[in-house]
């Protein structure tokens, strides 16, 4: 439907979100390889392309061949944790209480995942690597699919991993202040999982969080600039490790909020677009 538009484009700058990586010869079914066809011919005719990450930039530079500027524009965000209503208040307290229910000794590390239960998340995969440690860490999870996920836990007789189901955003906010290592995984069966830019990794280092990722190649590499986490194909190999000095990666979340500020970050893309726009336009 996208082609039928191009008449109305002439002599206009054309901006373009690809923020999602869906290739025609990875996608399932006519309707998506007919989506994604057809995205892959509008792309010759735009003027500016958003991408998610610096790796997707080279990504659809080199599979594309575009005559477009792309901008990287990273999924830079900070989750709210102000409570607003008094509803939201009693939720959260009643939330907290489970959570130090789980954990009265103290002595455990508490770990979370914001995905849910889902295959493409790995989730299984972080909850025998956490099920395997059970002695050391609690895992807690939100979002969605919690009857699957406790269907899960109870059929493997799992002692130390709660899914609390999917909660408001400001809820979740206040939550992850009892948490003390976020967990970001990704699949790598398709090149928008592969080259993922997750918006989690940055809401938990605003939080001053450090995360266990997978070992994607920009997960990879931001652990490593940043210094705030682990990547590690084998998640309970990336758990063992952040636990060994996790004062170390909480303090280097707080020079990465300090240093990265969203506004700041917001302000340096918008600039760079703008400029590229007045180029265009001389």
């Amino acid at each position: 439907m996208g082609l039928l538009f191009l008449p109305l484009l002439a002599g206009r700058t054309v901006i373009y979100d690809m923020r999602e990586l869906y290739r025609c010869e990875s996608s399932n079914s006519l309707r998506n390889k007919i989506g994604t066809y057809i995205e892959s011919c509008f792309l010759r005719f735009v003027d500016l392309v958003l991408c998610a990450s610096v790796e997707r930039v080279k990504l659809v530079r080199f599979l594309y061949k575009l005559r477009a500027k792309l901008v990287a524009i990273e999924n830079n965000r900070r989750m709210d944790p102000g409570i607003h209503t008094m509803l939201s208040q009693e939720v959260v307290a009643s939330y907290e209480e489970a959570i130090a229910g789980k954990n009265r000794s103290g002595r455990k590390v508490n770990f979370v995942s914001t995905d849910g239960f889902s295959e493409g998340r790995r989730s299984v995969d972080i909850i025998e690597a956490c099920a395997g440690l059970r002695n050391d860490v609690n895992l807690f999870i939100f979002g969605k699919n919690q009857r699957e996920a406790k269907t899960y836990i109870a059929e493997n007789s799992i002692d130390n991993v709660f899914h609390l189901g999917a909660v408001d955003g400001h809820v979740l906010g206040s939550l992850l202040r009892k948490m003390d290592v976020g967990i970001v995984a990704y699949g790598s069966g398709d090149l928008n999982n592969k080259y993922c830019a997750s918006g989690k990794i940055y809401e938990f280092l605003h939080l001053g969080i450090p995360v266990v990722t997978s070992d994607n190649p920009p997960l990879r590499k931001f652990t490593r600039n940043t210094g705030a986490g682990v990547s590690n194909e084998n998640i309970r190999d990336g758990i063992i490790e952040i636990m060994k000095k996790l004062d170390r990666y909480k303090q280097q979340c707080d020079k990465f909020s300090r240093a990265m500020r969203v506004s700041d970050f917001e302000q340096e893309r918008s600039k760079e677009i703008l400029n590229y726009l007045r180029n265009i336009e001389r």
